[in-house]
């Protein structure tokens, strides 16, 4: 007997079955929708999950910079000096003991040099994670280095971005997102920080720990009490004077205090200023000077190398009246070559940005013009950073004016992080107000911004190109 089917009734049931799923797949989006929008939300009020967000947007760029200008591979890091001159000192903290010297760093392979003007810290991390690599491939890694100090530049990246969006509370929430983002890769991508690939820069540590320090303090300005805000002061300062020299702490700390009360005022606490900033500084003065006594008592005839006399705080100064290395204080600016060996085909493009330099200039002086025109309360916050920033950079490079003209590379970023800022964060906030908000100053700073990027990319490129494959 024939099967009669009603297909009226089946397409009927199967347009309904679809009509009922398409509008759950639709509530699903929608749903997605508010969490995206709730998320967006969060990112926009400036506390950690902005952090979170600039951290990932970071990562897009620091995952783009190791496939891109810095793709070398780990045999022709195994031909240069400064990842070799690292992996010197990992091996002889493997070889001779990380804790019979303390950390501090062993020049020699025989195990009797030790430098000790600053603790090491900065290359403590990556020897833990050196090590875990041994157990695996039976030796350390070269490449693994590399990303390691990429990384740490990565961090700074996403602490400046968060940091230059908690200061520009004066332009709407998404156009202080976006500055901060862009300063941040601006930052990312200065090419003495893509030459970290090769060698770590103990100061790029340092700047990470300053920009912890000015997170810490815009919370407090808020009026936050947070144990955690106090927490992270202190913190911040011990990481600092652990990651470089003791003078470069003593140099912000004290440019900070002056700065904060010239500008600000009487709203400093001095029980907070010697509980939460002098007192951290104090103990790692005291955990460096137990880090020498350390190596004395364990390792017979040794011999340390650094800032050891007053004979050395004359060299470093120009003081010692050698003209070898510069003439007088204007060498600063023009003579300025890369100390270390760098790889590469001319590295000393890395140290040619002087049209950042000029522009880090005027942006200061126009920040600095509406303030005082303006005197407007929220700007404060941000002029206290700079003035403590360039302030800080200044003695240094005055005080120990040899060393730094030496070091150009070194020292370099301690001075262009704060003109980044000042350029593609605080003078575009400035610039939108003073427009009345149009979005054009915005417009205008994102377009150059994306320029400059490439602009720093292409100079890094030139100067360390990749072998063509």
């Amino acid at each position: 007997m024939p099967v009669t089917v009603d297909r009226s009734s089946s397409g009927g049931l199967s347009w309904t079955s679809l009509r009922r799923r398409a509008l759950t797949a639709w509530d699903y989006v929608l749903m997605a929708r508010d969490h995206v929008l709730v998320a967006w939300d969060r990112v926009l009020e400036g506390g950690l999950w902005s952090f979170g967000a600039y951290l990932i947007a970071t990562g897009f760029v620091y995952t783009f910079v190791l496939i891109s200008v810095n793709r070398h591979t780990g045999q022709h890091l195994e031909l240069e000096m400064l990842p070799a001159r690292t992996m010197s000192w990992l091996t002889n903290w493997h070889t001779y003991g990380f804790a019979k010297y303390a950390g501090l760093l062993v020049y020699s392979s025989d195990g009797l040099t030790v430098y000790k003007s600053h603790s090491g810290f900065h290359l403590w991390p990556l020897y833990a994670i050196e090590l875990v690599i041994r157990v695996f491939i039976g030796r350390f890694s070269y490449r693994a280095a590399a990303v390691f100090n990429q990384s740490v530049i990565w961090v700074g990246a996403a602490l400046l971005g968060w940091l230059g969006m908690r200061l520009t509370k004066h332009v709407p929430r998404h156009h202080a997102f976006f500055l901060g983002l862009g300063c941040a890769v601006v930052y990312q991508t200065f090419p003495m920080n893509l030459m970290n690939y090769w060698y770590l820069n103990p100061i790029s540590f340092a700047i990470n720990a300053m920009l912890v320090f000015w997170l810490a303090e815009s919370y407090q300005r808020n009026g936050s009490n947070d144990r955690w805000i106090s927490i992270a002061t202190s913190g911040s300062v011990v990481l600092l004077a652990l990651s470089y020299s003791q003078a470069l702490t003593f140099f912000f700390l004290g440019c900070y205090v002056v700065a904060d009360w010239m500008i600000e005022g009487s709203r400093m606490s001095v029980r907070r200023v010697l509980r939460y900033v002098v007192a951290p500084a104090a103990a790692v003065v005291l955990f460096q000077t137990l880090q020498i006594a350390w190596v004395q008592f364990n390792i017979a005839n040794v011999n340390f190398t650094g800032n050891l006399n007053f004979a050395d705080f004359l060299w470093r100064s120009g003081l010692d009246g050698s003209t070898q290395y510069y003439a007088d204080h204007w060498n600063l600016l023009f003579s300025r070559k890369p100390s270390f060996g760098y790889p590469g085909r001319n590295p000393a493009l890395v140290l040619e940005w002087k049209w950042l330099f000029i522009g880090g200039l005027a942006a200061l002086a126009v920040i600095g013009a509406r303030f005082i025109h303006s005197a407007a309360t929220e700007g404060r916050p941000r002029l206290v950073l700079l003035a403590t920033g360039l302030t800080c950079y200044a003695l240094s490079a005055f005080v120990f004016s040899q060393g730094v003209v030496i070091h150009p590379d070194v020292w370099d970023v301690l001075l262009a992080w704060l003109l980044i800022a000042a350029v593609f964060c605080f003078l575009p906030a400035d610039l939108e107000v003073m427009t009345k908000r149009t979005g054009l100053a915005m417009f205008v700073s994102l377009f150059v911004t994306a320029c400059y990027v490439m602009v720093q990319l292409r100079a890094y490129a030139a100067a360390v190109p990749v072998a063509v494959r």
